[in-house]
């Protein structure tokens, strides 16, 4: 039947058009990535920085195609992400929050700031400290421009914390990638007793 076939090259030609747009998305991702690890020089630690970056999109994209792109849980996302350094089922991560699906790019980038701030711990906060303990709750809330998401990171028991002297590639991630992309607001903080950041996105991001 002619109208059934012209049917299937529409959708074909929607699902192709869909998924050069989200390797492009990724790729610039990734362009991004590489432009600031190697920005002052090759060397191991950076290539061992860059491989980590890489896998945690890696493992959110495997998450995004278990539900065929639809989205991806937001739940999944974290403990995902930050299980990967912490260790596969660690009592060291609490994650409070009802499941909520985000739209994909968003939990790209969110895969990518729970990375950095993952990575981060394990140098110099609560993950390099056997006591130390992670906190990641969510929750929808009423703002004066709207419903927003709110994720709060909250380290403790770790090793006593001051804030950098500079800002480093991370810490430009954890800042920019949400609120340049997101238009989500973001607050890194550095109490002496754990890193702590928070995340307002808009609802509009959340499937």
């Amino acid at each position: 039947d002619i109208s059934d076939r012209k049917q299937a090259d529409e959708r074909q030609r929607v699902l192709i058009n869909e998924l050069n747009h989200r390797v492009k998305n990724t790729l610039a991702t990734v362009q991004a990535l590489a432009t600031y690890t190697f920005r002052r020089g090759s060397d191991d630690d950076a290539l061992s920085r860059f491989e980590g970056r890489l896998m945690a999109l890696s493992r959110a994209h495997n998450v995004l195609t278990d539900e065929s792109w639809s989205g991806a849980n937001l739940r999944d996302i974290a403990a995902d992400t930050v299980e990967s350094i912490a260790g596969q089922g660690s009592n060291r991560l609490r994650l409070q929050g009802a499941d909520l699906y985000l739209k994909p790019q968003l939990a790209l980038s969110i895969a990518t700031v729970l990375h950095e701030l993952s990575t981060n711990a394990a140098k110099y906060g609560a993950l390099s400290s056997p006591e130390g303990r992670i906190s990641l709750s969510w929750t929808i809330e009423e703002e004066s421009s709207g419903q927003v998401l709110k994720i709060i990171w909250e380290e403790s028991a770790g090793p006593i914390v001051s804030p950098p002297l500079k800002k480093g590639f991370g810490t430009r991630v954890i800042e920019r990638s949400l609120s340049q992309e997101h238009q989500a607001k973001v607050k890194l903080e550095f109490p002496f007793t754990g890193v702590r950041c928070e995340m307002e996105i808009p609802i509009i991001e959340v499937v």
